[in-house]
């Protein structure tokens, strides 16, 4: 990650409380963020925190009625949701590693499901019967696409994430390691 604040205002149409030309090199915790990193406060209840963390800028509400003093030093983004602007910013910037498109060798593709254009299917993978995998679709390792399940274009599935039968994932969409989606609930 290598921005500066203004960038990152301007990239989330925040407003700016302080310094704009200050590189920012990383994400980290509210408690714990030091000189160059962002983080955010979503829940009002950890506000304190807000008056003593180090970092250089702060993603916070544009509602947000501040009782104390930030930091010298700490700039803050003021944006509608932080929440939903941190995880923006941590999808974007985000390291990705390299893809190679096909079909590694030990990965299972049913012969009636279809793979798309520029797909990314990793080793171990399962793709079952009538299953629908998009156009430049990366599956990491283990990933298991159950029977006539769709994963838009573009999206990006990491390892051991399990899609149940019939499930539709949007284009474009990430699913964490380790994601169920389609599962019984409680």
């Amino acid at each position: 990650m290598e921005v500066n604040i203004g960038d990152v205002a301007a990239m989330l149409d925040g407003r700016l409380e302080g310094a704009s030309n200050v590189p920012l090199t990383g994400f980290a915790g509210i408690e714990e963020a030091g000189t160059g990193e962002l983080t955010f406060l979503a829940n009002p209840a950890y506000e304190g925190h807000l008056y003593t963390t180090a970092a250089s800028a702060v993603l916070v509400a544009e509602s947000l009625e501040l009782s104390g003093n930030v930091q010298s030093g700490t700039t803050l983004i003021r944006v509608a949701d932080p929440y939903a602007a941190m995880a923006k910013l941590m999808q974007a910037f985000s390291p990705t590693s390299p893809k190679e498109t096909g079909v590694a060798p030990s990965a299972v593709v049913h012969a009636d499901a279809h793979i798309g254009e520029g797909a990314s299917i990793g080793p171990l993978c399962h793709i079952d019967q009538g299953a629908s995998i998009g156009d430049n679709v990366v599956l990491e390792t283990g990933a298991i696409i159950g029977r006539n399940a769709t994963i838009g274009d573009g999206a990006r599935i990491g390892p051991r994430v399990m899609v149940g039968h019939g499930c539709v994932i949007g284009a474009e969409c990430i699913l964490q390691a380790g994601a169920i989606i389609g599962a019984d609930g409680f």
